[in-house]
């Protein structure tokens, strides 16, 4: 356990110490020195919290990576709280922090880097992987130019898709179903290869994916030979592209092929079964087929969620609470970090708040609360007036709230009884969200919003 904590302390608290390279103060500023320096623009988009010093520090923060992105460099820092961090964030679809952006005076995406390092080598090796592109003109705007323009190589495909995976872009489905063609099928027996297309994300079942798995026992033994996080990795990446593919095409097809893949794939029968579910819930949702998506909802949010016990979330609460204090005891404290996660996978579902609709949760006791919540929401928002829909999602919501009693599950459970037409019901909960965020800081900020939807029930204009 001490190695445990000692290993989080180093990783939280070596985000600190970037105050040596020299920042501009804002983005106008910094994208006007680059062009005055004629260097690239580095942008570091960090995590909110001011982290103290300790005796652990980033790599970055280090004498020779100072003076190497001094000289080299314009710098802006961001937090990826405030408005300009957001911008970045949803324009480069970023979801890990600290993220490293590269940009040439033109506002053009050279290269992207993520994660920290103690060492030096990490951020000296990530500059000069930017300055090569510079001088090689093979920046990500470029190869990106180059494939809208027709190019299509197999050694130019082999580039933009190692490219967009050293980024941390996952997603290169369609690029390696024009990669493949070019393939014979002698290099097929060849690990690297099926490695590479593995890696690349195909769609499940697809044409990439079953050219992979064309000698079927070099492919297992070849794919089984990677370490276990690594194959995880791979199996999300091409689920939840063959996921997106599917919703963007509406092809139920897709969706079937995508949830039969998450049964086969688990070894464990239940959880391949919850996943397999997971899969057609989200597919459901996202098209809009309401039918299928109230009659899948209900059923997995009853046999998933409804059979857990308040008890034991209350248990594993208040576990994590201790670990949290244990954590925070230690002689060097650690602030909370967000953590972003872009793969939702069922168990830790985006939690409803009355300012931002979505904010992804970690495993924790209140992951149970939190989806009962939210699947509560996602009913109140298809604007059904069913009352066997509307029921349904009432017993949700009154069940987080015995879990976790916060301002967000009575909103939540207001806006159900105001579209059931109980009224005072629905006044009533909606002041006792307003009263929840008026004694507990952490709600303050959703106060102004809270209010906002209690005069609207009360003039019945919501």
């Amino acid at each position: 356990m001490k190695r445990r904590l000692l290993s989080l302390l180093i990783l939280c608290s070596s985000f600190a110490a970037f105050g040596q390279i020299t920042f501009e103060k804002d983005y106008a500023s910094a994208l006007k020195q680059a062009k005055t320096k004629e260097t690239p623009l580095f942008i570091i988009i960090t995590p909110d919290e001011r982290i103290p010093e300790t005796n652990y520090t980033s790599g970055i923060s280090l004498p020779e990576v100072v003076t190497f992105y001094n000289k080299n460099f314009s710098s802006l820092k961001l937090t990826f709280t405030s408005p300009a961090g957001r911008e970045m964030a949803l324009k480069y679809q970023i979801n890990r922090y600290p993220y490293y952006l590269f940009l040439d005076t033109n506002e053009n995406l050279i290269f992207t880097g993520f994660s920290n390092s103690l060492r030096s080598e990490f951020f000296l090796d990530l500059a000069n992987e930017v300055l090569k592109r510079m001088e090689n003109k093979t920046s990500i705007f470029q190869l990106e130019q180059q494939y809208a323009s027709g190019k299509r190589s197999k050694s130019f495909l082999k580039d933009y898709i190692t490219l967009r995976r050293n980024t941390g872009n996952t997603n290169n489905a369609t690029l390696i179903e024009e990669y493949v063609k070019f393939l014979t099928i002698g290099e097929l027996d060849n690990p690297e290869e099926i490695l590479f297309i593995l890696r690349a994300g195909p769609l499940v079942y697809g044409k990439a994916f079953g050219l992979a798995y064309s000698n079927r026992k070099l492919a297992d033994d070849t794919f089984l030979s990677l370490p276990v996080q690594e194959r995880i990795d791979i199996n999300r990446a091409m689920a939840d592209n063959t996921l997106n593919e599917a919703i963007s095409k509406r092809s139920f097809q897709l969706a079937e092929q995508v949830s039969n893949f998450e049964r086969n794939i688990n070894t464990n029968y239940n959880e391949g079964e919850r996943q397999s579910s997971w899969k057609m819930l989200l597919y459901f949702k996202a098209v809009g087929d309401t039918t299928n998506f109230f009659y899948q909802a209900t059923n997995y949010n009853d046999r998933y969620f409804m059979s857990v016990s308040v008890d034991s979330v209350k248990r594993a609460k208040a576990e994590n609470q201790r670990n949290i204090d244990l954590i925070k005891n230690f002689k060097n404290p650690i602030p909370k970090v967000a953590k972003v996660n872009s793969n939702n996978n069922g168990t830790s579902p985006p939690f409803r708040t009355t300012v931002t609709r979505r904010v992804t949760i970690s495993g924790n006791g209140n992951d149970v609360s939190n989806f009962l919540n939210t699947a509560a929401w996602d009913f109140y928002q298809t604007g059904t007036r069913n009352s066997n829909h509307l029921s349904k999602a009432l017993v949700w919501s009154k069940r987080s709230i015995e879990m976790e009693p916060i301002p967000a599950y009575y909103d939540t459970l207001a806006h159900l009884f105001y579209q059931m037409g109980l009224f005072d019901e629905a006044l009533l909960n909606q002041k006792k969200a307003i009263d929840l965020s008026e004694t507990k800081p952490e709600y303050s900020s959703s106060i102004a919003n809270l209010k906002l939807e209690l005069n609207k029930m009360k003039e019945r204009t919501l």
